[in-house]
């Protein structure tokens, strides 16, 4: 499943943030983009996911997700699967499985 990625655009969040990553580090591997945050959101990205892209200022969710998208898409010409997290939790890593079977017979999966 190395050819997983989770993007988790991040502002601001150093309560929700660890648990996300902990919980989306099991399926592949996470990129946060720290999106100008003020408080400790870069260290905990830092420690617990496998990549951080840094915004010097605030660029708002969609930018972020377009940096990390372009990122994926320039330097890992083999990723598999490309999956948005929200780095507030509202997201749950139970649907990952089913989206990686939905994967094999679809270019693009919205979950909601």
């Amino acid at each position: 499943m190395n050819k997983c990625f989770f993007l988790i655009p991040a502002f601001n969040e150093e309560k929700n943030l660890k648990r996300v990553l902990l919980d989306f580090n099991r399926f592949g591997q996470t990129i946060v983009i720290n999106d100008g945050s003020s408080d400790h959101t870069k260290n905990i990205a830092k420690k617990y996911a496998y990549k951080i892209l840094n915004n010097s200022n605030n660029m708002g969710y969609d930018k972020s997700l377009r940096k990390g998208i372009s990122y994926v898409l320039k330097n890992f010409k083999d990723s598999r699967l490309l999956i948005t997290v929200d780095g507030d939790g509202q997201h749950q890593s139970k649907y990952v499985k089913k989206f990686l079977k939905l994967s094999d017979r679809n270019d693009i999966i919205i979950g909601n």
